[in-house]
């Protein structure tokens, strides 16, 4: 199988590829981070679901893969979360992380297909559409954009899971980027 196998679309100048890590060329520069990360900053501004206890949204941002985001009991589809970066960066990936969801308990359970949308005006947009693409199982998925581009705002929509009926999760959702101001 090829490990672009996962394309979905490609939307304009930003056309992603959704692969395994370490199928693809891109390799972070030294000034890279994880603009996402809430130790640098980023604040999850709003969300549509999520199950409580341990598996909060924050939970996609704490770059800790053990425990992320799970949603409510059948309030997993579609999912929606916006987050407010600390200031403007220019995102060149991002990673979606489903290493340790529950599908040996439930199968099905593990984000599928996502949308990924960036903003630097507002929290309200206009926002562009940069990612569309289905996530591989068991393990963190990568969509590298085609060039880097500026956003101060990241939704994230999660359209679909792996087929559980009641719950979504996902573990981790990471964008590197440099600061731009």
């Amino acid at each position: 199988m090829s490990p672009f196998s996962n394309i979905k679309k490609f939307i304009g100048i930003t056309a992603f590829s959704i692969v395994s890590l370490g199928l693809t060329n891109h390799t972070a520069s030294s000034q890279e981070i994880n603009a996402l990360a809430a130790k640098n900053g980023t604040v999850v501004k709003s969300f549509t679901s999520e199950y409580g206890g341990n598996w909060l949204a924050s939970g996609l941002i704490d770059g800790k893969a053990e425990l992320g985001w799970s949603s409510q009991a059948n309030k997993g589809i579609p999912s929606e979360f916006l987050f407010e970066l600390p200031s403007n960066y220019l995102l060149s990936y991002f990673v979606f992380d489903n290493t340790k969801v529950e599908e040996k308990g439930y199968p099905g359970i593990a984000a599928k297909l996502v949308e990924v949308f960036i903003s630097t005006q507002g929290e309200t947009g206009p926002f562009q559409k940069v990612v569309v693409g289905d996530l591989a199982n068991n393990s963190a998925s990568k969509a590298a954009l085609k060039a880097p581009l500026p956003a101060r705002w990241v939704k994230l929509v999660i359209k679909s899971n792996g087929g559980h009926a009641r719950y979504t999760e996902l573990m981790e959702f990471s964008a590197f980027g440099t600061k731009l101001n």
